[in-house]
């Protein structure tokens, strides 16, 4: 592996944790898996004619799913991304 590195930006960190369980649905589909998310690098901002708020950070827009947290962690290990673990069975723990 020597010489490849992630597509994502040196800046990227991600947050891995549980998928959430809606309040309305009484399934258990999701249970057990695990999701990573990337932190907003950028903070939103108020558009001054329309009122909106925007952002200009792609990165919020991408959510992976895993079947358990190893797999979500081992994800982010292979892609070089510094990473907190959050939610159930975590100690909140940054990694690299």
């Amino acid at each position: 592996m020597a010489g490849w590195s992630s597509a994502l930006p040196p800046d990227a960190r991600a947050i891995v944790e549980p998928m959430p369980v809606a309040t309305n649905q009484g399934g258990r589909a999701r249970r057990g898996q695990w999701r990573v998310r990337f932190a907003p690098r950028v903070p939103p901002f108020v558009d001054p004619l329309t009122g909106w708020t925007g952002g200009c950070d792609p990165l919020i827009q991408i959510e992976l799913h895993f079947p358990d947290r190893a797999s979500a962690e081992r994800y982010c290990r292979r892609e070089r991304l510094r990473f907190t673990v959050q939610g159930a069975e975590s100690s909140s723990t940054l990694r690299r």
